[in-house]
Order: C-alpha cells, then structure tokens, then sequence
C-alpha cells in the first residue's frame, strides 16, 4: 500500500456523501443496492460489506421462484433496514468521536482495537466475548 502511495502524483480530498436512513429501496422492478440504496458516512469500515451483503441476501431471495418481485422485494427491506440503520449510526458516532480525539488519541485507540481483536482471535474468543455484533455478522444466517 505504501509503494502505491509513493507513486501517486496528486493527493486530494473528495466529500463524503451519505444518505439519509430511511428511504424507498424499490419501485416496480428496479430494487437500489449498496451505496445506491443506503450510502454512509466510512467511519465504521463496513461499506463494501454492506454492499456484499444486500448482493448475498437479493440471490437468496430471488432462488424461491413461487416469490413475486415485490414479495422479494419488501421481504429484502425488512430483513437489511435494521442492520443498516444500525450501521449507519455507528458510522455517524464514530465520525463524532474522531472529530473530538487527537491525532495520538486516534492512534492510541486503534492500536488497542487492534490488540484487542487480535488476542480473541489468538485465544479463540471472538464470537463468544465480542460486543461488536456487526463485524461479526453473517448474511447467510438470516431467516426468510
């Protein structure tokens, strides 16, 4: 990553554009996935998984042929709208708390995230200590 860095020529800052939760996801036969639906501050490092994710749960429910669009549809909103509310806030407090921390404060406290996921993992505690169910998530564990 850092060759990559070193090769560039220009650096620049791009905004970043988030959409307000809640929201139509679908009309008629067009369905909106991933950002196109649900676009989010990155400050919870979940944006492409949420992306996957919508991809993931949209075949699954498009496998049962007896379904209608619109059954499919409605059925995909009501499982993915809660996880991604509940990500999008994350993401909206996480960017509230790097406003307020430091440079070394931020540096500090990712560092101890990482010690910290890293020992779980070493001991074999992930699933079972972690109170960080979101990054933990399966898609393919969800009932419909």
């Amino acid at each position: 990553m850092s060759e990559l860095v070193d090769k560039s020529s220009v650096m620049s800052l791009i905004p970043i554009y988030k959409l307000s939760p809640g929201g139509t996801w679908f009309k008629g036969r067009c369905l909106l996935i991933g950002d196109a639906a649900h676009a989010m501050q990155p400050h919870a490092g979940q944006g492409i998984s949420m992306a996957l994710e919508d991809g993931f749960l949209l075949a699954r429910l498009l496998k049962d042929t007896s379904r209608s669009l619109n059954d499919v549809y409605e059925r995909f909103d009501q499982i993915r709208r809660p996880r991604v509310d509940e990500i999008y806030w994350l993401a909206a407090r996480n960017m509230q708390i790097r406003k307020r921390t430091g440079l070394w404060g931020l540096w500090f406290k990712e560092l101890g995230i990482w010690a910290y996921f890293k020992t779980t993992r070493i001991l074999g505690l992930s699933k079972k200590v972690s109170t960080h169910k979101h990054l933990i998530y399966d898609i393919g564990d969800e009932e419909f």
